[in-house]
């Protein structure tokens, strides 16, 4: 039998539902913003280089989104940085 002959755990989450926790949606929230302020960057005009929707910016900022690895790309070359400085915690 290989892994996908096996059926699901019991106790697994499904993928589907699977959340951050709000930590390090507050990391990455903070730093976004403190990096877009620190370019003068509005948030519009970070959504609009990164080729996003006008709210999502806000979004994250808000820490209400679960973004995509590519979107946190997106986001660190929009703001000059690295993916790893949006993510570190603040001394």
């Amino acid at each position: 039998m290989n892994a996908s002959d096996r059926p699901p755990k019991e106790d697994a989450v499904p993928r589907s539902h699977r959340k951050p926790s709000w930590a390090i949606c507050c990391r990455l929230a903070d730093n976004v913003r403190k990096y877009r302020l620190m370019r003068g960057y509005t948030q519009h005009e970070l959504a609009r280089q990164c080729g996003f929707a006008n709210s999502y910016v806000g979004d994250v900022e808000q820490a209400t989104v679960n973004i995509t690895l590519a979107n946190l790309e997106a986001l660190a070359v929009g703001l000059r940085c690295g993916e790893e400085e949006l993510l570190m915690r603040n001394r």
